[in-house]
């Protein structure tokens, strides 16, 4: 290969000194420019011969990966607790820090503060695509309802926004599942369409949806019994409950599980 170079070097040398006699040669014989310019224009460029260069071959050296084990029961446990708490997988969120360890078994206090510093973070950049993928697919006729509910977010007023998420939230449930009925026919029906789901997000995200619902945030609770730390829809709605309890956290909360069912409506498409 070096041979081919450096013939190739000889041979542009030598055109190099040919087409630089001839200009000189063309300069002396005619001392206007512009007549120079007319004879220049029919000048031919003498062809040079470009020798083929052969690029050897290269051989890299075969890698095994070897297989990702998937632990399948550790990722049910954190779903089902997180979820548990009112906290599921939203298609905006990085399946790393939903499945994160420290999250097994943590309390709810820290599982509130993990999310909550997810989504309030580098000046709420997690808030705003969860907000953009909800008023992108929402329902229209929720749509003035919740860009007020987004308008007290932002303004640091969460109480008034509590009962309209939790009437959303069960709009939207009605309008997927195209049904008047709440409750055993929607979960059961989210349950053979998690079962049937092969890939693996939408999985973990359908569990999550399935899990809430059936859990304290969503489930049956009796008026007479002391209230859970957690919020909880039967509460809220037949006004059952203490606005003194509903913070910000609350407002997250359930706005992870709106976005869930936002892209659960692309999994049933």
């Amino acid at each position: 290969m070096n041979n081919n170079i450096f013939h190739m070097v000889k041979v542009a040398e030598q055109y190099s000194k040919e087409y630089d006699q001839i200009m000189e040669q063309l300069m002396e014989s005619v001392p206007n420019p512009e007549d120079l310019l007319n004879v220049t224009s029919h000048l031919e460029i003498p062809y040079m011969p470009i020798p083929t260069i052969e690029i050897p071959e290269i051989d890299f050296p075969t890698i095994d990966i070897p297989p990702v084990e998937i632990d399948v029961d550790r990722i049910e446990q954190i779903t089902n607790d997180n979820s548990k708490h009112g906290w599921t997988l939203t298609q905006e969120m990085n399946l790393v820090d939903y499945l994160k360890n420290d999250l097994i078994e943590a309390s709810t206090e820290q599982k509130d503060q993990h999310f909550l510093s997810y989504y309030t973070k580098e000046e709420g950049m997690h808030y705003n695509a969860m907000k953009d993928t909800i008023m992108e697919t929402i329902e229209p006729h929720w749509k003035d309802t919740l860009g007020d509910a987004f308008y007290c977010i932002e303004n640091h007023r969460f109480k008034p926004i509590i009962p309209a998420l939790f009437s959303i939230i069960e709009g939207e449930l009605a309008s997927l599942f195209q049904t008047h009925k709440m409750s055993g026919p929607i979960i059961d029906f989210l349950n053979e369409k998690a079962s049937n789901e092969t890939e693996e997000f939408e999985k973990i995200a359908l569990y999550s949806l399935l899990h809430s619902l059936k859990k304290q945030v969503f489930t049956y609770d009796k008026f007479s019994e002391e209230r859970h730390t957690l919020i909880n829809r039967h509460r809220v709605l037949h006004g059952r409950d203490d606005p003194s309890h509903w913070t910000q956290t609350d407002a997250y909360r359930l706005l992870t599980v709106l976005s869930t069912i936002q892209f659960t409506k692309t999994t049933f498409e």
